[in-house]
C-alpha cells in the first residue's frame, strides 16, 4: 500500500524554483542536498520534490501540461497578493462551470498553478446541470 505520492519534477532552475515556492506559496525546505530539494507547505500539507538533471536518467522537464491545483480560501484575494508579487498569471479568476471560482498562474518551469476555491452549493448544482 502506498503511503503518499510525492510529485518529483526535473528541471534545470532548482535554484530558483526552490525560491519560488518559498516566497510565493509559503512551502518550506525539508530535505535538501546537491541537486534535489524537497518542500512541503505547512507541517502536514503537499509535498513537493524537484531534482536537476543528470545527463543520463533525469532529464529536464517540460512543465507543459503539467497543472498543481491548490484549494485557497479567496481565490481573488490569492490572485490579487500573487499578481502584487509579480507572479505571471495566465488566466484571471473566473467562474468555473464546475461551481468553482479560479485562475492559472505559472511557476518557473511553465507548470501551471490552479487556484480555485468552491462556490455555495446552488452555483455548484446549476453548473452540473448545464
Amino acid at each position: 500500500m502506498t503511503n503518499a505520492i510525492v510529485p518529483l519534477f526535473c528541471t534545470t532552475q532548482l535554484d530558483a524554483t526552490k525560491a519560488f515556492y518559498r516566497k510565493h506559496l509559503g512551502f518550506e525546505v525539508t530535505a535538501e542536498m546537491p541537486g534535489y530539494a524537497e518542500l512541503r507547505q505547512g507541517s502536514d500539507g503537499p509535498l513537493l520534490g524537484f531534482m536537476a538533471p543528470d545527463g543520463e536518467r533525469w532529464q529536464p522537464a517540460s512543465g507543459q501540461g503539467l497543472v498543481y491545483c491548490f484549494r485557497v480560501e479567496d481565490a481573488d484575494a490569492e490572485h490579487a497578493r500573487l499578481a502584487r508579487e509579480g507572479v505571471p498569471i495566465v488566466d484571471e479568476p473566473e467562474d468555473k462551470p464546475w461551481g468553482e471560482r479560479g485562475f492559472l498562474a505559472s511557476d518557473p518551469n511553465g507548470i501551471s498553478l490552479y487556484f480555485g476555491h468552491p462556490l455555495g452549493t446552488e452555483v455548484e448544482s446549476s453548473a452540473a446541470a448545464k
